[in-house]
């Protein structure tokens, strides 16, 4: 499978996984491979020294932050 030009410049220009958790604060960056990691919010909080509310809060915030970049992201390839 051959991928042109065109193809090439738009996958370069999707913003990675990495890219976007790179943007977290460190904070956001550890609950978030917690909780993917499969650790609930009270283990979180536990392992990170908050309460499991906080550590709900600190997830929710990165998961709102991970689709505003996401979503900037798909308005900018809409507008090219």
């Amino acid at each position: 499978m051959s991928i042109s030009f065109a193809e090439e410049d738009q996958v370069i220009t999707h913003m990675t996984l990495e890219e976007v958790v790179q943007r977290l604060s460190p904070k956001q960056r550890i609950v978030v491979a917690l909780i993917s990691a499969g650790y609930n919010r009270t283990e979180c909080g536990r392992i990170m020294g908050l309460t499991r509310q906080a550590a709900g809060a600190t997830f929710k915030r990165a998961i709102t932050k991970i689709r505003l970049l996401l979503s900037e992201e798909k308005e900018d390839d809409a507008n090219t």
